[in-house]
């Protein structure tokens, strides 16, 4: 399993955020000041998976940025030119594969892909793989920083 090497840019907001995800609920910022907790359920609930990949932009906190991504089967190789992503997967099981290493995707594990290193995942028959990921720099959910690898 690759080290979660903690960016030296996030902010405490996100390091509890990645401690609020072993729970399954994460801080959700309505303002400056005032957090409010979201559960996964709640959140798979709010954004259905209705294709094989969906992902949501959640908060911004400090220089980073949260997204809550589901799918089922694969997610092609691809690679963030400006991002960090710190992934946590809350459900599901499968393989991630970092930099054409694979590793076993399990429930609560925490991975670490720098930008620019090509990843794909594969998650299980008969499961919905479910995980938070911390983007550093903040992510423009309308402009996402995905590049696919043919």
């Amino acid at each position: 399993m690759h080290n979660l090497a903690i960016l030296p840019i996030m902010r405490k907001k996100l390091i509890l955020t990645l401690i609020a995800t072993c729970a399954g609920s994460i801080l959700l910022a309505k303002g400056p000041f005032v957090p409010t907790v979201g559960h996964l359920s709640e959140l798979s609930h709010q954004y259905p998976l209705t294709d094989s990949l969906r992902s949501e932009w959640l908060f911004d906190s400090g220089k980073g940025s949260v997204v809550f991504t589901q799918f089922k089967g694969d997610v092609k190789i691809h690679y963030h030119k400006s991002h960090d992503e710190v992934v946590v997967l809350l459900q599901g099981e499968g393989t991630l594969t970092i930099d054409s290493v694979a590793e076993r995707l399990r429930e609560r594990s925490v991975y670490r892909i720098p930008k620019g290193i090509h990843h794909s995942a594969t998650c299980s028959e008969g499961y919905v793989c479910k995980i938070y990921s911390v983007f550093s720099p903040k992510w423009d959910p309308k402009k996402p920083d995905r590049t696919f690898i043919d």
